[in-house]
């Protein structure tokens, strides 16, 4: 009998040890597992942050070659009087290759702002990449996009673009530029 009660005694504390085994291996692998979790957003995160860069530095290249700045600085010595003058002298019909150099830096600033919206590259580096030369391109030809939608009846003609400079200027107002950057091409007023 005694035998009978040292082997239950026995075998009950068995049952707690695999019991409290068992207990303690889901704890652990329930960390484990959390910490793997955690290891892996972040390397996702990194990844996403090394993808991210990447972008940049291919956009940075592609702005930063001689053919791009002489494609800005043409298109931004671009003259005319109103958006008729404007489609006579560089509109796709009359003048295909300054069309293609205005549409190329255009469609770009959309694709940046695009890139923007969806958080592919941080609002505050492209400030301090090209904040104030988007900001006088829209100031040179926002007019014409804006009319440019009524006449082709597509109001989200180049619309990246727009909320490009629309986040630039906040960041510039954030950072307490209040006069505008003045550009050898742009005309002075009436007034100056």
């Amino acid at each position: 009998m005694v035998e009978q009660v040292a082997f239950q005694t026995i075998f009950q504390f068995l049952q707690t040890v695999g019991i409290l085994v068992g207990v303690f291996y889901y704890i652990m692998t329930i960390r484990t597992n959390q910490r793997n979790q955690e290891i892996a957003q972040k390397n996702q995160e990194l990844q996403l942050e090394s993808r991210n860069l990447q972008l940049f530095m291919q956009l940075y290249q592609q702005m930063s070659s001689p053919e791009a700045y002489q494609t800005v600085m043409e298109i931004m010595y671009y003259d005319w009087g109103d958006i008729d003058d404007f489609l006579l002298k560089y509109g796709e019909r009359n003048n295909v290759v300054a069309y293609g150099k205005y549409m190329s830096i255009m469609r770009r600033y959309n694709t940046i702002g695009l890139l923007m919206r969806d958080k592919h590259i941080d609002p505050e580096l492209l400030w301090d990449y090209i904040g104030d030369s988007v900001i006088a391109m829209w100031d040179k030809y926002g007019e014409i996009i804006r009319e440019m939608r009524v006449r082709l009846n597509q109001p989200t003609f180049l619309e990246w673009f727009e909320s490009l400079v629309n986040e630039m200027i906040k960041i510039s107002t954030n950072r307490g530029f209040t006069e505008p950057v003045i550009y050898p091409w742009k005309k002075a007023s009436p007034d100056e």
